[in-house]
């Protein structure tokens, strides 16, 4: 593939951005689901939590205000309108109380499932990993940008490797979904086994 045409995949709003955005509007709709079918209470949360992802990935976080909300110019430079500032703080401070409160309802779930290889928890810490990855890609394409201009095959691979990873998480989040789903389900089947087994006995 040309370079050419995989900028035009990866160019902001493009297909692979688009994608993107999509699969974390699929993983938080589909962690509604499994979670009223096997009564997981912080689920809302976390679809909330997937959802603003995927907006982010459309950058609702600047094409529905004055300027970039995610960065300290937007509030410093005293621009934006009063009640658009007290707007955007209000909704990112309340996403910062449900993701504060998600992580610490379920942190000690997730290191014992890690612990014990559970492919959802896997799942997770995969994706939360290249998460991280792809963005010390992006700095590291800002720092390249400013200071060597002339490196753009090195930016440009970093530009790649970023949104592929970027593409890769939301999938990892479904399939930690179906994991959890399918491990909610054994546990299930075991519990009502046991069940049986005890009325037997009787």
């Amino acid at each position: 593939m040309s370079r050419e045409f995989l900028e035009k995949l990866l160019v902001e709003g493009g297909p692979v951005e688009t994608a993107s955005a999509w699969l974390y509007f699929v993983a938080a709709g589909y962690l509604l689901l499994k979670s009223r079918r096997y009564s997981w209470s912080t689920g809302p949360a976390g679809a909330v939590i997937l959802s603003a992802c995927g907006f982010r990935k459309l950058d609702f976080q600047y094409r529905l205000t004055s300027g970039y909300v995610l960065g300290t110019r937007y509030y410093l430079a005293g621009t934006a309108p009063g009640w658009e500032l007290l707007i955007v703080v209000s909704v990112l401070a309340g996403l910062a109380v449900v993701t504060m409160r998600f992580v610490w309802l379920n942190w000690s779930g997730f290191v014992e499932g890690f612990r014990q290889s559970r492919r959802s928890a896997i799942a997770v810490a995969a994706a939360l990993g290249l998460m991280f990855l792809a963005t010390f890609l992006d700095l590291a394409q800002s720092y390249l940008r400013r200071n060597y201009p002339a490196s753009t095959d090195a930016g440009f691979s970093m530009w790649f490797l970023e949104e592929t990873l970027e593409l890769i998480v939301p999938g990892l989040f479904v399939a930690a979904i179906f994991e959890a789903a399918a491990e909610s389900e054994r546990r299930h089947s075991s519990r009502a086994s046991a069940r049986r087994l005890t009325r037997s006995h009787h």
